[in-house]
């Protein structure tokens, strides 16, 4: 092949040396017609090189027909059942003793597949978005060691498709209820809300799939749409790389934040992590085509996004329900308890992420904290305080006192109590209903001081706290000397038996 070194070398001697054609053909060996063509060239044409034959392929030329036979037959196959270009390999050496690499496979294999129309990969076009027009909301899943336990957790992650500023936070579930927890904690962040999110078609937003881009969403996601006064778009069915942008987000983030894999006490804990990560992201990450960081471009979109409503959504799920003889209501395949005296009553649940709270009418009657797990009773010893009173013998057994984890010393109280006293459990019961009454910082304190001087009944803790409360003393600086070994007081019955004979002769 001719260079180019020799095509500038004719149009020199030609055109600034006036040599002839003749001249040039004889020095170079080239003949004068080639001499011609480069001369008239308007613009001189970097020479390349051009197969005179089509090159061997001595190590795949034996198997091209049987790759390119597998590969038609593909196309009549599912898509998650065909052939890659490493099983092609595999197979090759399985079957037919193939040497070669599998580089050399993996690059016919390409070739074959241009030939026959198989590489179809998708195309992109370069997007620019206006600064606070849209963002992206999208799941993923990792997982953490959670109080010394391996937990899977779920990534609530929006993504500003103008500044490139991330959110992220991390929840138990992806219910309906942290879904929109996230999108308000999101909010907070940027302190404003896009023109418009992009989703893929989530259960929590979409109730049915309709022709095209129609979606009929859920009326609890159209509430909180109202409420923040943004508009939803959704991808087509089964394309979520329509919103690329947080697709690649999630995995940017768990990779760079929760790797390696986190140790934490809460969930709490490890949000707080995250947001310290996130905020040295903004200051170092670059948007993308510009030389300038996340952080001076969100303070321009900062001020274009919609300012935050005066209050924050009501992110729970409210679900109907009746409470049982035991004082429970069912919610979430979990038992939760209510105080007795709401037994059998038909009240309403608000499900929050961290919470559950349960109203009969307007009243808030229970909050327990939410528990995820399948089949469990959360019990509130409080709640069934009134009912022991009547009934002390069930202490023995009652679930909401071997769960409701008081201090030990209230289970040494009790055993001391029970060798003294015939009616322990009601004497303890009573004085549980006190700790509920006056807080358990007093109570248990005053219970450590009757302990300490062998008081051993109801009516002398009474008495310690109302000489607490009335002198306003310390539960640790009243002096032993004064209440130790404060006597049961007991009244003893009047005889009446004298006033039967009144009853004689009909005197009555």
């Amino acid at each position: 092949m001719i260079g180019m070194a020799t095509k500038e070398y004719i149009r020199k001697m030609h055109f600034v040396e006036g040599a002839s054609i003749r001249w040039i053909a004889k020095q170079t060996g080239h003949s004068r017609q080639y001499i011609r063509k480069v001369i008239s060239e308007e613009v001189p044409t970097i020479p390349k090189y051009k197969l005179t034959k089509k090159k061997e392929k001595p190590v795949m030329g034996p198997y091209l027909d049987i790759i390119s036979s597998w590969l038609q037959e593909d196309g009549n196959r599912p898509k998650k059942q065909r052939h890659t270009a490493a099983r092609i390999y595999e197979r090759l050496c399985e079957e037919y003793g193939f040497s070669g690499s599998e580089s050399t496979v993996r690059r016919c294999v390409r070739e074959i597949k241009k030939q026959l129309g198989c590489d179809k990969r998708e195309l992109f076009i370069p997007l620019e978005f206006e600064l606070g027009s849209h963002a992206q909301v999208d799941w993923g899943e990792a997982e953490v060691i959670l109080q010394g336990k391996s937990q899977k957790v779920y990534l609530f992650v929006m993504k500003l498709s103008g500044s490139r500023d991330s959110f992220m936070t991390t929840f138990s579930s992806a219910r309906q209820e942290a879904f929109f927890e996230g999108h308000k904690q999101a909010f907070e962040y940027f302190g404003g809300i896009p023109n418009t999110i992009v989703y893929d078609n989530l259960k929590t937003a979409v109730a049915r799939v309709l022709q095209g881009k129609d979606r009929k969403e859920q009326d609890a996601f159209m509430a909180f749409k109202a409420h923040y006064l943004f508009e939803a778009e959704f991808c087509n069915v089964g394309r979520g790389n329509e919103k690329g942008q947080v697709e690649n987000e999630v995995g940017y983030l768990r990779r760079n934040i929760l790797v390696p894999v986190p140790e934490v006490a809460s969930l709490e804990e490890l949000n707080q992590l995250i947001l310290m990560k996130l905020s040295k992201f903004r200051q170092t990450r670059i948007v993308p085509h510009t030389k300038k960081t996340i952080a001076e471009v969100f303070q321009e979109e900062k001020q274009l996004l919609l300012p935050l409503p005066r209050y924050p959504f009501d992110c729970c799920v409210m679900v109907p329900a009746k409470s049982s003889k035991e004082s429970t209501v069912r919610f979430d395949n979990n038992r939760y308890s209510v105080p007795s005296r709401y037994a059998r009553c038909r009240v309403y649940i608000k499900g929050y992420v961290n919470e559950v709270n349960i109203f009969y009418e307007d009243q808030l009657i229970a909050i327990h904290p939410r528990c995820y797990e399948r089949g469990q009773d959360i019990l509130d010893l409080s709640h069934y305080l009134d009912v022991l009173e009547h009934k002390p013998y069930a202490l023995n057994h009652a679930k909401a006192f071997k769960e409701a984890g008081l201090p030990e010393i209230y289970h040494q109280y009790l055993a001391i109590l029970r060798q003294k006293n015939d009616k322990a459990n009601l004497e303890f019961v009573k004085i549980l209903k006190l700790r509920v009454k006056h807080g358990p910082e007093v109570i248990d304190e005053i219970l450590q001081m009757a302990m300490d001087c062998s008081v051993y009944h109801y009516d002398g803790i009474k008495a310690l706290f109302d000489s607490f409360a009335v002198a306003e003393y310390s539960p640790c600086s009243m002096s032993g000397e004064r209440v130790k070994d404060i006597p049961e007081f007991s009244v003893k019955p009047p005889n009446l038996s004298c006033f039967d004979q009144l009853l004689k002769g009909g005197a009555a």
